[in-house]
Formats: C-alpha cells, structure tokens, sequence
C-alpha cells in the first residue's frame, strides 16, 4: 500500500494521502479562508473608515464656508451685522484686609478698543463661604452657621464689534470668528450629519 506523503502511514487506495492527514488538510484550508474572509472585511472596513474620516473633516471645511458666506450675505443685506466674543477678567479681593484674588489686569482691553471692540456688558462671579458649627457630647454634627457670600471674585466681559461693511473685515477674521463659535453656529441638521460620521470613527477606534 502506498505511503502517505505527509506523514509516512499508510495512505488510502488512489490518494497520496492518509484518512487523518486529509482530515487535517480540509480543516487547515478552512481556516485559511476564514482568516482571509476576516483579513479582507477588515482592509474593507479600514478603507471606509479612512473615507469617512475624509469624508468628516469635507464636511467640517464646508460648513465653515457656508458660515463665512451666510456672514458676508447679512452684511451685505442689513448693512449692519455685531459679533461678540467674552472674556473673564480676574478682580482682587480682601477679607478682613486681607487681599487675595488676582491682580486686576484687563490691559487687553486696550488693542481690543483699537480694533473696534467695545464693552457690550459685565456679569461677576461672585464667591461663598459656609461656616458650620461643631456638636459634642449628647449630639454629635455639623449644623449650618453663618454664610459669606456676595465677594465678587472676577467678571465676565461681553464685548461687541459692529461690522457694517465687507470692506471693515477680512477672511482671516471670519475663519477666526467661525473656528471659535463653530458649535453655535452650526445647523441641527450639519450636527446630525457630523454626528453621524464621528460616531462611525469613534466605534473603528473602539474595535
């Protein structure tokens, strides 16, 4: 009887193989194609991903335009469109003379005034204390005192910018103005679309 190639035992009548060794083999070529199967829906899906990450910062390069157009368009038509931006600025305090806080510092202000922004309006942040009293003895806690509240700790600054012609802005200001304030602006239709996109990446990072 003929040997079998693979492993030497004796092989079946007109094959170059044993029983076991062919058994082997067709196991072996199954787990080849499943590893290619998976092999090939993963370079699939690594391709789609790398399209919907294109796909996604597309989408985001044509809101900002769209944006920057809509801008241009207002002023065009109402001749008269503001911006806003905020910042907060810190204000020193004192507690039975002590001061604490930060230096008041609002030196910004003065290139912000000379580029035409002014001051829209104001709202403090204001800090509290708690003070609490201490039981012993037949009752054992904490109760509520006295409380200090009111100490304005800093200030939130609106500032406004009124544009009444293209002519007074340029593009790089709008870019800036829409990469800052790119969430507000954004339609609830463009955020679902991005959504949908960020969600499709967010789950290829996940796997």
């Amino acid at each position: 009887m003929a040997k079998c190639i693979r492993c030497g035992r004796s092989a079946g009548f007109f094959s170059k193989y044993c029983d076991e060794c062919i058994d082997k083999m067709q196991e072996e070529k199954r787990n080849s194609e499943l590893r290619e199967g998976i092999a090939n829906k993963r370079k699939k899906s690594d391709y789609h991903f790398v399209d919907t990450r294109k796909e996604y910062n597309e989408k985001i390069s044509e809101i900002k335009k769209r944006i920057v157009n809509d801008i241009y368009e207002k002023i065009d038509k109402n001749g008269n469109v503001i911006f806003y931006k905020n910042y907060f600025v810190n204000i020193d305090f004192s507690i039975e003379e002590v001061c604490t806080g930060e230096k008041f510092d609002c030196n910004f202000l003065v290139n912000m005034g000379l580029d035409g922004w002014e001051i829209s309006a104001t709202f403090p942040k204001t800090k509290g204390y708690v003070f609490k009293n201490k039981s012993f003895g037949s009752t054992v806690g904490e109760t509520w005192g006295a409380g200090l509240g009111g100490i304005v700790e800093g200030m939130y600054v609106v500032l406004k910018k009124n544009i009444k012609s293209r002519s007074e802005i340029d593009d790089n200001f709008l870019e800036k103005y829409v990469d800052d304030n790119l969430d507000t602006l954004t339609s609830s239709e463009e955020k679902i679309e991005l959504q949908r996109l960020w969600s499709f990446n967010s789950n290829k990072y996940a796997e």
